[in-house]
């Protein structure tokens, strides 16, 4: 990297000159994210080249760079399999996301957002999916992160291509359950489940757990 950035003496500033101030630090941040996505893209093309002389064989690129990038930024390898995730599906199919982020228009939460509710639309419906990740783009700039999660599920209800009734019956093939161990000999147990159904497991869960409450029970 090359050039020279330097900030006033911050001492001197007055409430409008900082407020300005925070905000070119905040575009500067959302700059060198997108640098940060198209690097660590390049981390993962060059073990690719190195292995297997170009991109997806074998798979073993992936963990590869991890490893190395993980090493570089002392991130845990997962931590570092998920940024280069993140960063080559922004890079090699979001350039308008990722041109939006480099200009600083919003932070890579929102870009993430954007990436992650687009991809919600089949890749089959190439059109809709374009017009959809222009209108997240616009609306991204203009609120915060949950907000804009909120925003963009109720576009995205509008201006899917496909029926709700489709859409359930393809995502109930892809239902599963997963166990994630956490501290303390404690692990959380996920499901992903038609509403219907998660909603009555929860129901028989509480109400069996309501059921023990007592003068004698200590647990909440």
């Amino acid at each position: 990297m090359t050039g020279h950035l330097g900030l006033a003496a911050v001492a001197g500033l007055d409430s409008a000159q900082t407020v300005d101030a925070l905000k070119d630090v905040a575009e500067l941040r959302s700059w060198l994210d997108a640098q940060e996505a198209k690097l660590a893209t390049r981390a993962l093309d060059l073990q690719a080249e190195q292995i297997h002389g170009g991109r997806g064989a074998f798979g073993f690129d992936k963990p590869l760079a991890a490893a190395e990038v993980g090493a570089a930024l002392h991130l845990p390898e997962r931590t570092a399999g998920s940024l280069i995730e993140h960063s080559t599906l922004l890079v090699r199919h979001y350039p308008s996301t990722l041109h939006a982020l480099e200009a600083g228009r919003f932070s890579r939460r929102h870009a993430w957002a954007v990436v992650e509710e687009v991809t919600s639309i089949p890749h089959t419906f190439a059109a809709a999916s374009a017009a959809f990740e222009d209108r997240l783009i616009t609306m991204a700039g203009k609120m915060t992160v949950s907000k804009f999660y909120y925003q963009a599920v109720r576009l995205r209800e509008r201006l899917h291509p496909e029926s709700i009734s489709t859409r359930r019956q393809k995502a109930v093939l892809g239902r599963l359950v997963q166990l994630s161990p956490a501290y303390d000999g404690m692990a959380w147990l996920e499901a992903y489940l038609p509403t219907d159904q998660a909603a009555g497991i929860f129901h028989r869960v509480d109400t069996a757990a309501r059921a023990l409450q007592g003068p004698d029970e200590a647990r909440t």
